[in-house]
């Protein structure tokens, strides 16, 4: 199923360079590229550890 995402973390958004809506794989390769670990969906968010080792959220459908 094809789902649409919205950034919650700003350095995420900046990453990706522009506003709006992006695919999963989109945001979890920028948030890799940023160094965020773990990085798992849980129901309609995409959750990850944060480089300062944080749990936060990165994503929301």
């Amino acid at each position: 199923m094809y789902a649409i995402w919205n950034i919650k973390a700003s350095d995420i958004a900046a990453e990706l360079n522009r506003c709006g809506t992006y695919e999963e794989r989109e945001i979890i390769s920028a948030a890799e590229k940023l160094g965020y670990t773990c990085i798992e969906e849980t129901g309609d968010m995409l959750e990850a550890i944060d480089p300062n080792g944080g749990r936060t959220i990165i994503a929301e459908q």
